[in-house]
């Protein structure tokens, strides 16, 4: 993918939060993919903050869609600024997935952390 494609797809992000009411049902979604978006382009400290901001308005509005996936990505951001709590949020995710009944979910996000950790050290 090159720079103006990387631009074009930020810029795509971006109108959809502008223009999307905070209490649609895919306002989150597009909050995860905002940050996913971050953390694949290695913006980590942003996929960090936009993280935070899906999980603050997920309680805010009590639209918890992507929540478990939102503490995965915010777990594995953390992991690539190297802040020690990382662990805590993918914990967070795990157990989700626990109380969530998505034990195929689990085993997913327990194979991506491993092969991220694993590449890291």
């Amino acid at each position: 993918m090159n720079t103006e494609d990387i631009h074009k797809a930020r810029k795509i992000l971006e109108n959809l939060l502008d223009n999307l009411d905070i209490y649609n049902p895919n306002y989150i979604n597009i909050l995860y993919n905002q940050a996913r978006f971050f953390y694949m382009t290695s913006s980590y400290q942003e996929a960090v903050d936009i993280s935070y901001k899906a999980l603050e308005l997920s309680s805010a509005i009590n639209n918890y869609n992507r929540i478990i996936l939102i503490y995965y990505l915010l777990g594995i951001s953390k992991y690539k600024l190297g802040v020690i709590d990382y662990i805590e949020d993918i914990d967070k995710a795990l157990k989700l997935c626990d109380w969530m009944l998505k034990r195929e979910l689990k085993l997913s996000l327990i194979k991506s952390v491993n092969h991220i950790t694993k590449n890291n050290s």
